[in-house]
């Protein structure tokens, strides 16, 4: 326990490959590939690719799990994908993808292994077929797109499964494999089903694989004994592997402590050595202190004696001038004690004239006092009644000009609206008869609702009734000549009717000349 606790958590994943060990930031591999964060979750910080890799897809590909630049060429894509699917790397899948898509690659084999394994069929039987079933278990996800996989045996078949289980396998392409098989041979895919992934299927897949009639009927002993004995063989093979991983670390774990131990222990001997040589100064200063402090004591002691010694003496000294002094002041008390009762005496003699002086002078002063205050509060309430009086008289002559300029401002306003009648009246009187006439009186309000001088229509009414009123009164003093406006009517339309005949231009021609015969004379 003692030692799971004090070691820390390692910034390393170790990455076997090749017979090498490669190592990998932990964070940084953890967040591009699921199953090394799988490895890390379960605190083991170590992997292994158990088949050859490249040197250049290596590269390409440790360069991506570190989130470094990396390059996808034609020699290397598609095993830099099955690197990709094998740790489960989505980013690098899809971008090898789509490199492959855009170039239109297709896997290079120097050896056409499916075609190898076709033709020996048609050859005598007791032929070697490991070779060509180990060459289409290295590249099964390209040869699951072949149409020509369905041609090899059903064992064959398996057995190239269970190679390539070794190596990702793209359930997708398989479960698509399979289901073509069933349609077409389905004795070839019954085997099949024992490695496919049944969470993948869809319901009508599922129905489709158990409604077939081989599924139920052929025997699948052999198959399932040799799923078995590969389940077996991986699982003893896994076991191997983590015990070699177990070794491994444990190894690294006896190095780590032996070079973390030796490293300790010479730093806690030099620390120790400081420490030492720390607290044999610390020491020395010390001493050098307590030798200083037992000089100062020494010394001190000295001064304690010698300012005892001085203040015995001084003490003495003192008691003797004590006494000498309280002797004096005892005979200074009596003198003054004598002193204080003639003084009193003599006070108690000369003090009764005063003291009455002092009270006539006192009541004068009041008398007088009292009289001068009266005389100033009869002074202040005259003003007071003053200024109250002249406040009154100055209030009631502003209420007069107050209600004077009411007046004046009322005769403006009548002043106003008479002008205002008198305008609109003599403005209407040539076309009176052509206008309507009912609204004459708003004209006196603007566009902005505000009316012309302060005035309302109802004041320039009442004006306008007065100036009716005035007028029809200098009518019946001042009546007009009725012949002679008769004569004015007749010649008008004299005139009118001229102009429409054409006679009113003879007329200003004899005109003319009666005004020129006129003239001369």
């Amino acid at each position: 326990m003692g030692r799971n606790s004090n070691r820390q958590l390692p910034e390393d994943f170790s990455l076997w490959c090749n017979e090498k060990n490669h190592k990998f930031k932990a964070d940084t591999f953890a967040k591009v590939s699921k199953k090394c964060a799988a490895l890390v979750k379960a605190m083991d910080y170590q992997g292994t690719i158990n088949h050859p890799v490249s040197e250049e897809t290596f590269t390409a590909f440790a360069n991506a799990c570190q989130l470094r630049p990396f390059k996808v060429t034609l020699t290397n894509a598609f095993e830099l994908l099955e690197l990709a699917e094998e740790w489960g790397i989505p980013s690098l899948e899809t971008f090898v993808n789509n490199y492959i898509k855009q170039k239109g690659l297709r896997v290079i084999d120097e050896n056409d292994y499916l075609g190898s394994l076709i033709t020996k069929y048609s050859l005598p039987e007791g032929q070697d077929y490991s070779q060509e079933i180990a060459g289409i278990a290295r590249t099964f996800n390209e040869y699951l797109r072949d149409e020509r996989l369905s041609q090899v045996h059903p064992e064959h078949l398996f057995k190239i499964l269970m190679q390539a289980e070794h190596r990702k396998i793209n359930q997708n392409l398989l479960i698509d494999f399979v289901m073509k098989l069933f349609e077409k041979e389905p004795e070839k895919a019954v085997p099949l089903c024992l490695r496919i992934d049944f969470d993948r299927l869809t319901n009508e897949q599922v129905e489709s694989i158990f409604q077939t009639r081989e599924i139920h009927e052929q025997a699948m002993g052999y198959f399932i004994a040799e799923a078995m004995s590969l389940v077996r063989d991986k699982q003893q093979e896994d076991l191997a592997k983590t015990e070699q991983n177990y070794i491994k670390e444990i190894q690294e774990i006896r190095e780590y402590i032996v070079k973390h131990r030796a490293v300790a222990l010479a730093k806690v001997h030099d620390e120790f050595e400081a420490e030492v040589a720390k607290l044999n100064e610390v020491i020395e200063k010390q001493q050098n202190i307590i030798d200083d402090l037992t000089e100062i004591r020494n010394n001190q002691r000295d001064e304690f004696d010698q300012i005892q010694n001085n203040f015995i003496d001084t003490t003495k000294k003192f008691e003797r001038e004590i006494e000498r002094i309280t002797e004096i002041t005892d005979r200074r008390m009596a003198n003054d004690e004598e002193r204080r009762a003639k003084i009193r005496a003599i006070i108690d003699e000369n003090i009764q004239p005063v003291t009455e002086m002092l009270e006539d002078r006192l009541a004068e002063i009041s008398g007088n006092d009292k009289h001068r205050r009266n005389l100033m509060e009869k002074g202040a309430r005259e003003r007071r009644d003053m200024f109250l009086q002249f406040h009154d008289d100055q209030r009631a002559a502003l209420n007069r000009i107050t209600n004077e300029i009411s007046h004046i401002h009322e005769q403006i306003n009548e002043t106003r609206a008479t002008m205002a009648a008198k305008i609109i009246s003599d403005q209407l009187r040539p076309d009176g008869f052509l206008r309507n006439i009912e609204r004459r009186f708003l004209s006196i309000v603007k566009n902005d609702n505000e009316n012309l001088w302060d005035l309302d229509c109802e004041k320039v009414k009442n004006a306008d009734a007065l100036l009716k009123k005035l007028e029809s009164s200098v009518s019946q003093s001042c009546p007009i000549k009725v012949h002679l406006a008769l004569k004015q009517s007749t010649d008008a339309i004299q005139r009118l009717a001229d102009l429409f005949t054409g006679n009113s231009q003879n007329k200003t021609v004899m005109q003319s000349n009666e005004q020129q015969q006129i003239n001369p004379q």
